[in-house]
């Protein structure tokens, strides 16, 4: 008797193809004598009007842009000040009251200390449970 072994699926490797490389100029030596001058011309053709249209470009861009600039100058002709005319609300005794507070706010606000200690917040220990 012959003994068999069993079958053992082998990975299937494909061998990449190499793909011929082929020099332009063999390209274009392969295109009939006529189309390969014509792509020649439109080739410099296109390039040309490249070349011309950023100059052009560069010339109008640096026309529009001024160099100089003007500077103003100062008139001495005071202007006037308005006359501010009081509205009817300014003689009621309740803006009056709180133009004063207004005023004791803004004064408390200019001799405030910002660098007192006092003022951080307090460290908050709160029993969260995470530890054990």
């Amino acid at each position: 008797m012959i003994e068999q072994t069993p079958l053992v699926p082998q990975p299937i490797q494909s061998q990449p193809t190499p793909t011929p490389t082929v020099p332009p100029a063999i390209l274009i030596s392969k295109l009939p004598n006529s189309q390969s001058k014509m792509y020649m011309i439109a080739a410099i053709i296109a390039i040309s009007l490249g070349i011309i249209g950023i100059f052009t470009w560069n010339i109008v861009t640096q026309q529009t842009v001024s160099t100089t600039v003007p500077t103003p100058t100062s008139t001495n002709t005071p202007s006037p000040t308005p006359v501010r005319q009081l509205s009817a609300i300014a003689s009621q005794s309740a803006f009056m009251v709180l133009d004063e507070k207004i005023a004791s706010l803004s004064s408390s606000i200019k001799n405030y200390i910002i660098e007192d200690p006092s003022l951080s917040p307090p460290v908050l220990v709160l029993p969260l449970g995470f530890t054990q």
